[in-house]
């Protein structure tokens, strides 16, 4: 199905502009994840992504840049008769109007952007009334102004970011108690616990990662920053591996180095997978798979062998099997365990 189906043909009936408006924007945010290529690719490929026209009709990819996401979303507000404009800045987002009000939506801004909040049913922070009222563009959102408190309601009433406690999973009680800042790790682990092991409960919590790299790095990195304290991160590095698939495509697996009692400990973080615990060896496995770090990056304590060069096919170790004479090439899929064994053996 195109993008397009797969947001409109579920809209419900009898929704004011604005509601339409919101639920083309959570819905949208749900459906892409922002492309791992298009920062990652070479200049005239990115490029290419940066100024391709968007047929809603026709378009079917799940991976998207800021202009690719404005030119889908005000697409589809076309569809459903509210007017928008797509502003450049360099970075573009679009504008609307309801009730002589502007309104911003820009879900690939930021650190956290709302397609990581979207992905993670957390609440935006770029789909709101304009800061300014002049003609001066900015994707400010005002806060403050009265009509923000409907998108809450138009929230509840589509059925987003709704919180049942009866319902609510053990890791995302967790995730809602450190949004509030409510954790007590010596509580939960019965003892005076360690940074390592906070750190550790926080990403055996997590569970599997949605897809989407960014979404799921940023996401990680935003609880972090709200649970553990300047100090205790200080302890925390990552570093990307990442490939370029023979589709031009590329993966990224996030190394997270987490320093304590004078040795360093490795976890891997990639998309539609949980956090896991890496040996060195492991780690250096990721090489067989194609990931490459990038030029000048390093990982603590590791001699990585393989560097990622941008807009280059990666090479990757080879496995064939022999079944009845035949020989079987194991595709190259997105990072995972048991790819990791077969072709590392």
């Amino acid at each position: 199905m195109t993008i397009k189906e797969l947001v409109l043909n579920n809209m419900p009936d009898d929704l004011t502009d604005l509601e339409k408006a919101r639920y083309i924007y959570i819905k949208l945010g749900s459906l892409v994840s922002f492309s791992t290529k298009y920062n990652n690719t070479s200049s005239k490929e990115s490029n290419y992504m940066y100024t391709e026209k968007i047929d809603i009709s026709k378009f079917n990819q799940n991976q998207v840049n800021c202009v690719m996401w404005a030119y889908l979303y005000k697409a589809l507000l076309d569809e459903v008769g509210i007017k928008s404009e797509i502003i450049n800045l360099g970075h573009k987002y679009v504008e609307f109007y309801i009730n002589d009000k502007r309104w911003v939506a820009d879900a690939t801004h930021g650190n956290y952007t709302d397609l990581a909040r979207i992905h993670y049913d957390d609440e935006t922070t770029h789909f709101g009334v304009s800061l300014y009222k002049d003609k001066k563009h900015n994707n400010y959102v005002d806060y403050s102004d009265p009509d923000m408190a409907m998108i809450r309601k138009i929230d509840d009433k589509l059925g987003f970011n709704v919180i049942n406690d009866d319902k609510l999973s053990d890791s995302k009680r967790f995730i809602l108690m450190a949004r509030n800042g409510d954790i007590d790790f010596d509580s939960i682990l019965g003892k005076e616990a360690s940074f390592l092991e906070k750190i550790e409960y926080l990403f055996c919590k997590l569970g599997v990662l949605n897809h989407g790299y960014y979404e799921s790095k940023d996401f990680v990195y935003y609880l972090e920053k709200i649970i553990f304290n300047n100090e205790e991160l200080k302890n925390v590095c990552a570093a990307e591996l990442k490939r370029t698939n023979p589709n031009k495509s590329v993966d990224i697996v996030q190394c997270i180095s987490v320093f304590h009692d004078g040795k360093y400990h490795y976890y891997l973080l990639a998309p539609n997978n949980p956090v896991v615990k890496a040996s060195k060896d492991k780690v250096i496995k990721l090489s067989l798979l194609g990931y490459g770090l990038s030029d000048g990056k390093r990982i603590p304590d590791i001699n990585y062998p393989k560097v990622f060069k941008i807009g280059k096919v990666s090479n990757y170790k080879i496995i064939r099997t022999f079944i009845k004479r035949r020989v079987i090439k194991y595709g190259i899929e997105a990072y995972n365990e048991e790819q990791l064994k077969k072709y590392s053996a």
